[in-house]
């Protein structure tokens, strides 16, 4: 368990930038193009929903092209070296426009998740990641090298609204209600792929806001550096939330200071009251008095105790947390998908989909096999479902590979008009369900485009 006090260390990459995306499939409307995107690794779980919306032609311009989306005027973007929020203006324009609905969960130190929390990483990736004039210690190579991604491809951020009506959950006389945050992201580049595009800046963080200006704080004061290149060079200790007793003493003693000031940063005067930021550090300062340290996240794993070989971790039941009961089964219960017909079409092929399902009795299930379908529940967990392609030429060279695209009949389109030169070709079809890879059905098909074509 050694590797869990890892994360004590590159505490902000790994829980801010470190997260892998395990998959986006089409999950609810296909016309509005709305998606589920799970995110999960290690430590960290989460899940939103995102809709790639229509990309309206630029309104003023001679050659109106659906290839760009308006920005709203009033959207924002952090500003390099200081991470302050500002509005983009009039007349800007984006290549993707995502809509993410992030789920709300509650803090381990008891504070709720809100739209402060959810932006506050990208305020650190402008301000952390990029060289300030004047400002050398307000730099982290590694930060800058991690986040640059974020910061070449981001566009803007719109708040929409916090929606506290979506989804209400009941156990016994206690009504629990699950809030979401709609947030807009434009991105001025895509890959052509929902899925990469919505796993470049997705808008959430395992870490609070104010854990997050904890630590910038103490590296601002010289204490420690977020990297262990830039402690390094510094002659500083790199920033440890749980081990260092010299660090322990020093954040707590900050923490006391931030909270008598009812200190919030600058990025976020607009978003956060002193008396909300007052109650934050106050619940913090509870949080270290009672467990020893201050590694807070959310989810249902809390660091308990650690000595050089043990760490433990207490485990609770979080209702507030995105990935609940049964987000797991598909790892103890792996399901496959089956291709159940092929089909072709004037741009290439179509790919009926069969996928199993668990139907539970108490403390046993059974896995049946049924069609695929498109889950039209806005907040249902929704099988990911994948559909992969390679194609060969009659030499066995592989000249083209690709993944197919959701259609509204829950099939999938494989488009191969004008990609192939004339000739004959077999194309290698997969599927993978919820990111299971083993042993997949793979079908082969003989395809052959003509002259004319």
């Amino acid at each position: 368990m050694t590797e869990v006090l890892q994360l004590v260390r590159g505490y902000v990459w790994v829980f801010l930038f470190g997260c892998g995306i395990s998959s986006l499939v089409l999950a609810a409307d296909p016309s509005e193009q709305t998606f589920d995107l799970r995110i999960a690794r290690g430590s960290v779980a989460k899940a939103m929903q995102v809709v790639e919306g229509p990309a309206p032609a630029p309104i003023g311009t001679e050659k109106a092209t659906p290839a760009f989306v308006r920005i709203p005027a009033d959207a924002v973007i952090p500003v390099a070296g200081s991470g302050r929020l500002v509005e983009v203006g009039a007349d800007k324009y984006a290549k993707v426009r995502l809509i993410y609905k992030s789920m709300i969960s509650h803090f381990h130190d008891g504070t709720r998740m809100t739209v402060a929390d959810v932006l506050y990483p990208y305020i650190f990736a402008y301000r952390w990641g990029v060289r300030g004039t004047g400002e050398v210690a307000r730099y982290d190579p590694y930060i800058d090298k991690t986040t640059a991604l974020i910061r070449e491809r981001l566009a803007a951020l719109k708040v929409k609204r916090v929606d506290r009506t979506s989804k209400s959950i009941r156990f016994g006389d206690l009504n629990f209600t699950r809030e979401l945050v709609v947030i807009e992201v434009y991105l001025n580049a895509t890959t052509g792929d929902p899925q990469d595009a919505a796993a470049i800046a997705p808008p959430w963080s395992s870490v609070p806001w104010h854990v997050i200006v904890l630590m910038e704080e103490a590296v601002n004061r010289g204490w420690a550096a977020f990297s262990q290149g830039e402690a390094a060079r510094r002659g500083v200790e790199w920033l440890d939330l749980v081990r260092t007793d010299r660090t322990q003493k020093q954040l707590a003693s900050l923490v006391e200071e931030l909270e008598r000031q009812g200190y919030v940063p600058d990025s976020l005067r607009k978003l956060v009251s002193a008396q909300e930021a007052r109650a934050r550090w106050t619940a913090l300062k509870t949080f270290h008095q009672k467990r020893g340290h201050f590694l807070v996240s959310n989810g249902p794993y809390i660091l308990k105790s650690w000595s050089q070989g043990v760490t433990v971790l207490e485990v609770f039941r979080d209702i507030s947390y995105p990935l609940g009961v049964g987000a797991y089964d598909s790892y103890a219960i792996p399901r496959r998908a089956y291709i159940s017909n092929i089909t072709q079409n004037d741009t290439g092929l179509r790919i009926f989909a069969d996928v199993e399902r668990l139907e539970k009795y108490e403390r046993t299930y059974d896995i049946v096999r049924a069609p695929f379908r498109i889950a039209t529940s806005g907040l249902r967990r929704a099988d990911i479902l994948v559909c992969d392609y390679v194609v060969v030429d009659s030499d066995g060279k592989v000249v083209l590979s690709g993944r197919g695209r959701l259609q509204h009949d829950a099939t999938f389109a494989v488009d191969l008009a004008g990609k192939l030169m004339p000739g004959r070709y077999t194309v290698m079809i997969a599927l993978y369900l919820n990111g299971n890879t083993m042993n997949p059905d793979i079908r082969r098909i003989s395809y052959r485009v003509r002259n004319n074509s």
